[in-house]
């Protein structure tokens, strides 16, 4: 048996052939015997003994092919092609049996090629790894493509038809990394400069390059009407006034002539409105609106003044650079809502009058594009971190049987009127694939909040762990009653009630408005905890953090005194806010009186 030739020699040899070197020379540099590679040149068609070296042409054959197509064509790379066949395919990650039967060779053969070429299959790890590297860029790849189509103006399911990928991923991906979905921004810029300049809807909606219906449903939701015209507003001929325009919802010019003449003739209020046959109070709010700094009330005035205040769209209050937006923005990024902005504000500059304003104004800065004012990276800072409004929705769940449970309908009546502090509600925030668990307990009274830490899971003897020694440690006046909904995690509610001193009531199936505080309050914990999070990554002292910052937000049923203010002054603890001694609102100071300690 004659020596076994390493694979890619016969390749190579003809490739020097090619490159035009004799058949000796080829000989030596392969490592092979001249007479193997004249056995080769022969089978290949080559014919002659080989001599010198000939450098200046390659070797051909008669119909002008090179050497190695010569020997390709003869068979001659076939066991090489198959080698080299069978080594990609077991680096690949198939086994030498599988790959030898799609190469054509046996097993016994197949196993010989690659021990001899030292190739192996790749472990399980390794290759499990190497499909799960494949998958992650071929899902970069997709996302990649998906949101280039959004950004481009694309719609969502426009890009998951052309990727092949469902809607809800491409909406998912668009909004990690920052896309707008829908129309682009530039498109809607387009639409408002148009429209703010006079254009009408249609016209607006023909200049940006959308159906007018688009542009006529952005103007609803803006909230906002159609704006006077371009002339309306830069005529300097002076202002016309169309005295024979009937009266309808709003005073007309007419109207505000009678009511001048009423106030110069000496007339009451009552007795104007009689007149014009309208309500008391719009005269009334008419003069104090458009009355002049001597108290005269002069209609032509009035009748200017009224239609500057109708032209829209107005310039948003939030709109301009100053302390005000300076002061919702920061309340913004504490995480407060508007409404606990616009009356904070209140607490924090009462002698100023500038610094006012109506939670819905936030609003429309942050959802509404034609009334905005604040940045764009603050609509992640409100409470759901949406850019549009959406109604909630409460989902109902069924519950198991927990023995020994004590109904909610045989709760003490106070409770339910919170007329005495020291009730809780509490429940548990479920993680990502219901592994992982937080317990939160909430005061009725004054929504103070206390986050327990579950370690590896939220079983029943897990959760009586978390929660008792929070409640042992609260002042015995503050240690009433606790209301659970009828979740398994409660099965040993009996132990905390006897360990932690508190009775504990369950909620009745599929009424989570029994327990509307705790509900609450689990929503506003999800801004720091997002659903499908692994919650076993937040430390007790992480939750401790989310606790206190919660307990520090102002809130409307405690007069905009945060839970923590609030609970210190129902302890008898003097409380100071701007400079001046806090008080608890009288709904609140019977609740005082409970608690004072003797």
């Amino acid at each position: 048996m004659g020596r076994r030739v390493d694979v890619g020699v016969r390749s190579r040899f003809f490739e020097l052939l090619d490159e035009g070197y004799a058949a000796s020379g080829a000989c030596r540099l392969v490592g092979v015997s001249v007479s193997c590679g004249s056995r080769w040149m022969r089978k290949a068609g080559l014919g002659g003994r080989p001599g010198r070296p000939r450098l200046s042409e390659p070797s051909v054959v008669a119909e002008g092919r090179r050497a190695s197509e010569a020997a390709r064509a003869a068979g001659l790379f076939d066991k090489d092609d198959r080698r080299a066949r069978l080594a990609g395919l077991v680096l690949g990650g198939a086994s030498v049996a599988a790959a030898a039967r799609q190469v054509g060779l046996g097993a016994g053969a197949a196993r010989r090629w690659a021990r001899a070429a030292g190739v192996e299959r790749p472990s399980a790890a390794a290759r499990a790894a190497a499909a799960r590297g494949e998958r992650q860029r071929v899902r970069a790849e997709l996302r990649a493509r998906a949101v280039g189509l959004v950004e481009a103006g694309s719609t969502a399911k426009a890009a998951a038809g052309i990727v092949g990928v469902s809607e809800s991923a491409v909406c998912r991906w668009a909004r990690e990394d920052g896309v707008s979905l829908g129309t682009p921004q530039s498109v809607r810029d387009s639409f408002w400069d148009a429209w703010r300049r006079g254009a009408s809807v249609e016209a607006a909606a023909r200049a940006a390059g959308i159906h007018p219906r688009t542009g006529a449903r952005w103007v609803r939701a803006a909230g906002v009407s159609r704006p006077v015209s371009w002339r309306a507003r830069h005529d300097d001929r002076g202002m016309h006034v169309d005295m024979d325009a009937p009266p309808g919802y709003r005073l007309s010019a007419r109207e505000r002539q009678d009511i001048a003449l009423g106030r110069a003739a000496g007339w009451s209020v009552r007795a104007i409105a009689a007149g014009l046959g309208r309500p008391v109070s719009t005269v009334s709010r008419e003069i104090a609106r458009h009355a002049g700094p001597d108290g005269r009330y002069r209609f032509l005035d009035a009748e200017r003044a009224a239609r500057d205040a109708a032209r829209r769209p107005k310039t948003a209050k939030l709109a301009a650079e100053g302390p005000l937006r300076d002061y919702v923005a920061d309340g913004l990024k504490a995480k407060l809502s508007p409404e606990q902005i616009a009356h904070r504000i209140r607490l924090d500059h009462p002698d100023d009058p500038e610094m006012r304003v109506c939670h819905e104004t936030i609003y429309q800065a942050i959802y509404v594009q034609a009334r905005g004012g604040l940045k764009q990276e603050l609509t992640k800072a409100t409470r759901r971190g949406r850019t549009y409004r959406q109604p909630r929705r409460k989902d109902s769940e069924r519950r198991g049987r927990i023995p020994g449970m004590v109904p909610i309908a045989q709760r003490p009546q106070d409770v339910a009127e919170r007329l005495v502090p020291g009730h809780w509600e509490g429940d548990l925030i479920i993680g990502k694939d219901s592994a992982s668990a937080v317990a939160t307990l909430v005061e009725r009274s004054f929504r103070y909040t206390m986050l327990g830490h579950l370690n590896t899971d939220h079983t029943a003897p897990t959760v009586r762990d978390a929660i008792v020694p929070l409640i042992a440690a609260l002042p015995d006046q503050m240690r009433k009653t606790l209301t659970w909904d009828q979740g398994a995690e409660m099965a040993c509610h009996l132990q905390v009630a006897d360990q932690a001193d508190i009775q504990v009531y369950f909620a009745d199936p599929h009424s989570p408005w029994q327990r509307g505080t705790n509900e609450n309050t689990n929503g506003l914990l999800r801004q720091y905890m997002p659903k499908h999070t692994d919650l076993s990554m937040f430390s007790p002292d992480d939750l401790q953090a989310i606790a206190d910052e919660l307990n520090n937000r102002p809130r409307k049923v405690l007069g905009w005194l945060t839970p923590t203010e609030a609970w210190h002054l129902s302890l008898g603890h003097q409380v100071t806010i701007g400079g001046r001694p806090a008080h608890l609102p009288d709904t609140l100071l019977p609740l005082a009186q409970r608690c004072v300690d003797p």
